[in-house]
């Protein structure tokens, strides 16, 4: 094979055919799930429904995220997707970027001789430092970014201001690991480092560049800049989606590509639009949803006793027997002036937010 093709391969499959094929699945998952949320509206409209202009604002968000949008409402208009020129003009930077880094990689790797300006910056190493360092750093950022890209698939808000992006993200990566290549090899003359130790560091700070730039800035003595406060994270902690019943490990990492990461999150959820880009059922989202609601209303803490008398639903926990004993005795007790005296296995969310359980639970608010 023709030493060009060796190196245009790859660089054309990195820069070229992934961007072009996640768009390709992005409009395939659109053209699917508008079929879901038209068979949805065939059950919302049912001929046999009465008021057939009525609105269901959660299911609209639906509709008008993926472009399914009437114009016979009132509204006006009709969303509309982006038009392929748009794509063009987004990818262009990511291909320009990403492939002129791989191909300056990959020429390196292979050893192939280059021109004069280029030539200098060779110096007398097979494989240079800073080459070294570009190279891992174009794949560890090239990694996070098509990851990236995926979830936005998943949760449809890929645009092309998102390749964009995903440019800038590579090529701040890939130049900040140079710089600190050449620092380390300038300052310190640790030529050893242009090892695994190089590799690794490189990958790194490839991978997440913001967060190699924010401990640089948080270990550094520049004045100017606000740093961060430690304690606010060691302070603050978010309630993982483990503790809703139903929902394991595996589950969990399919909800990462919809942004739902905390039990915060899976509450604020428009159970429609998960219905529709996630594959779980209606009634089981809702579930979720509902759990998710009640473990921010009352807390992590009271959910565990709640989890031991089958009650994890804020709708049935309010209207099981041990939720309305509790809220009488919680009225009446106040009306004497004294505090509800709950079992170890009881619990309601009147009792856990105003803290009758004798100190046992916090106040989540």
């Amino acid at each position: 094979m023709p030493y060009y093709l060796v190196v245009l391969l790859p660089t054309a499959i990195f820069a070229v055919f992934v961007p072009l094929a996640i768009v390709m699945v992005r409009q395939t998952v659109k053209l699917q799930r508008q079929e879901i949320i038209r068979d949805l509206a065939a059950v919302f409209h049912m001929p046999s429904t009465e008021d057939k202009t009525r609105l269901i604002p959660s299911f609209e968000f639906v509709k008008f995220k993926y472009f399914l949008g009437e114009q016979d409402h009132g509204l006006g208009r009709s969303p509309q997707d982006f038009g392929l020129w748009a794509w063009f003009v987004g990818i262009a930077p990511f291909v320009l970027i990403v492939g002129g880094i791989s191909w300056l990689g990959f020429a390196v790797l292979l050893g192939a001789t280059f021109p004069p300006p280029l030539s200098g910056l060779m110096g007398d190493a097979v494989t240079p430092s800073w080459a070294v360092a570009m190279i891992s750093a174009l794949l560890g950022a090239y990694l996070v970014n098509i990851r990236q890209l995926y979830r936005a698939i998943n949760n449809f808000d890929l645009s092309p201001a998102l390749f964009v992006l995903s440019a800038i993200d590579i090529a701040g990566g890939v130049a900040l690991a140079i710089v600190i290549a050449k620092g380390f090899e300038e300052l310190f003359s640790i030529n050893q480092l242009t090892g695994s130790g190089l590799v690794l560091l490189a990958f790194a700070v490839g991978f997440l560049p913001s967060a190699a730039i924010r401990d640089i800035l948080n270990k550094s003595r520049l004045s100017s800049f606000k740093k961060e406060n430690m304690d606010v994270y060691r302070s603050f902690s978010s309630t993982p989606i483990e503790i809703v019943d139903g929902i394991n490990t595996s589950v969990r990492d399919r909800l990462e590509d919809y942004h739902i990461t905390s039990v915060q999150n899976l509450a604020a959820a428009n159970p429609l639009m998960l219905f529709v880009e996630a594959p779980y059922g209606v009634y089981q989202i809702m579930d979720w949803v509902a759990q998710a609601q009640l473990c921010s209303s009352v807390g992590s803490t009271a959910v565990y006793s709640s989890l031991e008398i089958g009650d994890t639903d804020a709708f049935r926990l309010g209207k099981s027997s041990v939720g309305s004993a509790l809220q009488r005795q919680s009225v009446n007790n106040r009306g004497r002036g004294g505090d509800v005296q709950c079992g170890p296995k009881q619990i309601c969310a009147l009792c856990a937010r105003r803290k009758f359980h004798q100190g046992k639970y916090s106040d989540p608010s």
